[in-house]
């Protein structure tokens, strides 16, 4: 059976920032994940990034013991990092990784 690849959904757009819903194996049918995320269109599992990771190095600013769904967790997350400059236009998700990587050192 052929495939076709398109771009991933839009699973946030925050102070001119696109962030984009990766799933697992790449495809589509099986649903996006819940804690990985692309700034890139075409983003894959492989290079996305864990906003649970981001959470972390932005010092916890969503607290992770109040209750709340995946979505809005990641939602907070992801409008935190935007806010504080973790994740900006133009950004790949090699980038993010790196900047992450700068905050914990």
């Amino acid at each position: 059976m052929p495939y076709e690849w398109v771009d991933n959904e839009v699973a946030l757009e925050h102070n001119g920032v696109k962030v984009y819903h990766v799933y697992k194996g790449d495809y589509m049918s099986d649903g996006p994940m819940s804690y990985h995320y692309s700034l890139e269109a075409g983003g894959s599992f492989d290079t996305s990034f864990d906003v649970d990771e981001v959470n972390r190095v932005l010092n916890n600013p969503v607290n992770t013991d109040e209750p709340t769904t995946d979505v809005d967790f990641a939602t907070s997350v992801l409008k935190a990092a935007i806010e504080q400059g973790l994740l900006t236009d133009g950004m790949e998700d090699h980038d993010v990784w790196g900047k992450v990587q700068e905050k914990k050192a």
